[in-house]
């Protein structure tokens, strides 16, 4: 079968997966999150350090192939493995064998001949690999993962607190609203809102030692804001995740006019620091004396004056003050309440945690999420 495969063509297939393979690509297209941590280590076990570039340290990776990888390896009655653990024909290989079965034919030039030779014959095109992952970043997803298992057992089993021990850096929080099951397929309920308030990893420990009610007010609602949407059907649901930290920002001043220049691209940016100095030095009183935002905001979308993206977008001249402020409350949630300084302050006038703005999606797009149920008990 060697001799059947001209030499320019089997000297092209092996240099492109050689380069393919010691190739470091930015992107992740895989999960492995069926994979305990024991079988990563093992699986990283049989790679040799690779240098990945002249500004990079060596270290272990593993290759992750594209998804019909593995009913190739283990299906092909022709392909001759180096270790015999997949057999042909067998659907007996695992997902340890085929990548360290993948990363060994880079050191074996006919076992790679063998496997490209076979792999065109069955497919009619050379095998594509996504890319590699390094192996510590795989074990840091168990982390994360271990450290939300904890979480959650905890929360459910109505404990007050974690030991100082059980770190939960890396770990987010929202508490949302919604009736159907697919108001909460994304992080806020309202698809037209593009970014979302949330929590980090001081607030969720806090939240352990609190009744879900305690839960709502804590985050800044009223009684009776609460009490409304009970009577309106909705339920409370938090939202435990866990995303890139440059994906979350403190939501203060500052931020916030980055975070819109980049979600609010068809907004004109100058907007925001155009007024920069008077939402800062303003209370939200001083900018709206009569109440007219707050009025909007609770007459819901269907208001005349309710600032939603495309009312702003329409309006005729240059928006006042006053319809940046409606903006910010009625799309954005700056509610009267915010600071700017990154904190949030309950209705009484509490400063308490932290809070962040990141870009609202779709729960699927996160590799770590939970939705645990909340019943707030009103008084």
């Amino acid at each position: 079968m060697m001799h059947s495969f001209p030499i320019p063509l089997l000297f092209f297939c092996l240099s492109t997966i050689i380069f393919q393979i010691n190739s470091y690509p930015s992107t992740v297209n895989t999960n492995l999150d069926s994979l305990p941590p024991s079988q990563i280590n093992r699986l990283c076990s049989y790679i040799s350090s690779i240098e990945t570039t002249k500004n990079q340290s060596p270290e272990k990776r593993f290759a992750v192939p594209f998804p019909d990888m593995h009913r190739f390896l283990s299906t092909s009655h022709r392909l001759h493995h180096h270790d015999g653990s997949i057999r042909g024909g067998s659907e007996i290989g695992t997902k340890k064998d085929f990548h360290a079965y993948l990363c060994s034919i880079s050191k074996d030039s006919d076992e790679m001949s063998n496997f490209i030779n076979i792999f065109i014959e069955e497919h009619g095109q050379q095998p594509a690999f996504d890319l590699f992952e390094s192996c510590e970043q795989v074990v840091k997803r168990f982390v994360i993962r271990d450290k939300m298992n904890d979480y959650i057992q905890a929360f459910n089993n109505g404990l007050n607190y974690l030991p100082d021990n059980c770190d939960l850096t890396g770990l987010y929080c929202r508490l949302t609203k919604g009736i159907t099951d697919d108001d909460f397929f994304r992080l806020s309920q309202d698809p037209t809102k593009r970014l979302t308030w949330v929590y980090d990893h001081e607030t969720l420990r806090s939240l352990l030692g609190m009744s879900h009610l305690e839960m709502l007010i804590h985050s800044g609602h009223t009684i009776e804001w609460i009490r409304h949407q009970l009577e309106g059907n909705k339920k409370f649901k938090l939202i435990i995740f866990s995303v890139p930290s440059d994906e979350i920002k403190l939501a203060t001043w500052d931020n916030l006019f980055e975070i819109l220049s980049k979600a609010y691209p068809e907004i004109d940016s100058n907007i925001w620091y155009r007024y920069s100095s008077q939402l800062k030095e303003m209370t939200y009183k001083e900018i709206d004396p009569e109440g007219i935002i707050l009025r909007n905001y609770y007459l819901g979308p269907t208001s005349d004056g309710h600032m939603h993206t495309n009312r702003f977008l329409s309006l005729k001249d240059q928006p006042t003050l006053l319809q940046v402020r409606a903006f910010l409350h009625h799309q954005i949630g700056l509610n009267e309440l915010y600071g700017g300084d990154g904190k949030t302050i309950t209705h009484l006038g509490d400063v308490v945690d932290k809070e962040y703005i990141t870009v609202n999606r779709p729960l699927n797009e996160l590799k770590q999420c939970a939705i645990l149920d909340l019943n707030p008990i009103l008084p």
